[in-house]
């Protein structure tokens, strides 16, 4: 779907080439542009998730270690 996305085929033709090539959704349906615009929408919100890095909490300690030099 992304690939077809990618060529320029809108949601309508994405649904179109899917259910001509007899390919059905998880579920066993038919495929409907809202549903291919969807579907991509997420795709690409959560591959901007994986690759956005943003610091979400950030704790320091300090440790003192005594010094013992060796006998």
């Amino acid at each position: 779907m992304i690939h077809l996305s990618d060529k320029g085929y809108s949601s309508k033709q994405i649904s179109q080439y899917f259910n001509d090539s007899n390919i059905k959704t998880p579920k066993g349906l038919e495929y409907y542009p809202t549903l291919v615009w969807t579907t991509l929408s997420k795709y690409r919100k959560r591959q901007h998730r994986f690759t956005t890095d943003k610091l979400v909490q950030l704790k320091e300690t300090l440790v003192v270690v005594p010094y013992r030099p060796n006998p």
